[in-house]
């Protein structure tokens, strides 16, 4: 049974004010940072380079206009979310969506721990085999 099945049939799956709260946090996290602070102007503009077939670039005032609570019917796209995390250098947009169908995302590091883990452990269990086969052989 996936975590699909397990949640309950009619949840409410409207993310749009955690959504948002995560990206208009990642951009004031990219504005103070101590090395390399990134403006409106340049988070899009990287997202631009990251989206290079756009027809229509991504500027500072579309990204304004996306996370304005005035602009109730101005969503940021789903398709640009990949882009933005990247630009910024922050998933949590991404986790905001894996959280509300009750999964997470996994980063490089931590699927390398756990690979790590997985190797160790069956490392252990062949040392435990090799142990009882030379017993069993009386060596």
């Amino acid at each position: 049974m996936d975590a699909l099945d397990e949640r309950p049939r009619f949840v409410d799956l409207d993310v749009d004010q955690e959504l948002r709260g995560a990206i208009v946090h990642a951009i004031r996290e990219a504005l103070n940072r101590q090395s390399d602070p990134l403006s409106r102007e340049r988070i899009a503009d990287r997202m631009n380079q990251l989206l290079p077939g756009l027809r229509h670039r991504i500027t500072e005032r579309r990204l304004n206009s996306w996370t304005a609570k005035s602009k109730e019917y101005s969503e940021f796209p789903a398709r640009f979310i990949p882009a933005f995390c990247a630009a910024v250098e922050c998933d949590e947009p991404l986790r905001v969506l894996a959280r509300a169908l009750r999964q997470d995302v996994v980063d490089a590091h931590a699927l390398a721990a756990k690979s790590l883990g997985e190797n160790l452990i069956q490392d252990a269990a062949l040392k435990t085999q090799r142990r009882l086969l030379l017993t069993r052989l009386g060596a």
